[in-house]
């Protein structure tokens, strides 16, 4: 300490290493990725935004605990916070020996300062031309991840595919489905709404079922 005092070294949480920074492409949520090492030695990659690490300390420290992350001291009044500000602390020193990300905070398009088309964003992957570790998607607000992934794609072609073949109702819903996402890409403004109307128990809602399978989730 200041007066020369040796002062023993005191645990306050597990390995941590940080892995990227990252904001998004009008420069604004700025975060760092962090690879943080449970109690077993196995890596988790998390992404933490730099205002959460502010003001947020126990709902960060709460994430961390969920896999497995170990905080020392966790019952004592400032657990929480001396935990996640050395975390912080971490981060940002590293922050120049690590390379920068662009944040995809919503799934959809990802466009770039210049306005260029630069990927797709999905929950589980972000499909670009370039090099994917460029990116890390960052769920941010409720309306941040609209889709959702499940299954695979042989399951769903010998499946909703196949059996949509012997309906020509079914099969446009599904090219509708697959066309949307390329709306922006065409650069078109005005939206188009497909109306399916019929008698009851005639395959509506079946048919809604098949087009939400595109995507993960329904309306």
């Amino acid at each position: 300490d200041e007066k020369g005092n040796f002062v023993y070294p005191v645990a306050i949480c597990g390995r941590v290493e940080p892995v990227a920074t990252f904001c998004d492409c009008d420069n604004d949520n700025y975060g760092v990725q962090v690879r943080a090492f449970d109690t077993r030695g196995l890596p988790h990659e998390l992404t933490l935004m730099r205002s959460e690490l502010s003001q947020n300390p126990g709902g960060v420290a709460a994430s961390l605990e969920a896999v497995g992350f170990p905080i020392h001291d966790r019952k004592v009044r400032n657990g929480a916070m001396a935990a996640v500000s050395f975390l912080r602390l971490i981060a940002m020193a590293d922050a120049t020996k690590v390379r920068h990300k662009t944040a995809a905070t919503a799934t959809g398009w990802i466009k770039s300062e210049e306005g260029k088309f630069v990927g797709f964003a999905l929950p589980d992957e972000i499909m670009s031309p370039g090099s994917p570790d460029d990116f890390v998607f960052v769920p941010y607000g409720k309306e941040s991840a609209p889709f959702a992934v499940g299954g695979v794609l042989d399951e769903w072609r010998s499946t909703v595919g196949r059996w949509s073949r012997s309906s020509q109702c079914t099969a446009f819903a599904l090219m509708a489905a697959f066309a949307a996402p390329l709306v922006r890409l065409a650069g078109l403004e005005n939206n188009t709404v497909f109306n399916f109307w019929g008698e009851t128990s005639k395959g509506k809602s079946t048919t809604l079922n098949v087009v939400a399978s595109v995507f993960g989730k329904g309306c």
